[in-house]
């Protein structure tokens, strides 16, 4: 199934509202959830906490190596890294299945077009999502 995802082999409306926009509203909430519960764990206590689980874990990495399996700290964020593994892994077969789809697309091309720009914005924003 991934495969014929990656190649392009689904019509160009299933790619795009099935995997798509499906998959990436599941993605999305899953690793929101995942976010969303590391933010609570390490900013309960600190007075001012930027929110960034990136900038908290390069600057905390001793620390979480040698007490946060006994924090629970690790669990946070392996769940949350090996989540955003795979949501980054998904996207890049949606983004490259539904670019043949929409270049292989023999309707109109307003929605090949469309499919395109779509595509870029989404590229876009699960960049910005996973920063």
């Amino acid at each position: 199934m991934l495969k014929k995802l990656a190649n392009g082999e689904y019509s160009l409306k299933n790619i795009f509202w099935i995997f798509g926009v499906f998959g990436f509203f599941i993605f999305f909430l899953l690793t929101s959830i995942t976010h969303s519960s590391l933010l609570r764990f390490m900013c309960s206590g600190v007075r001012n906490c930027s929110g960034n689980v990136i900038l908290y874990v390069l600057s905390n990495y001793v620390g979480l190596i040698t007490q946060g399996a006994q924090s629970g700290a690790l669990l946070y964020i392996s769940i949350h890294v090996i989540l955003s593994a795979c949501f980054v892994v998904y996207m890049y077969l949606v983004i490259r299945g539904l670019w043949k789809s929409a270049k292989n697309y023999k309707g109109g091309i307003f929605w090949s077009l469309m499919a395109k720009i779509c595509l870029v914005c989404l590229a876009l924003f699960c960049f910005k999502s996973i920063v």
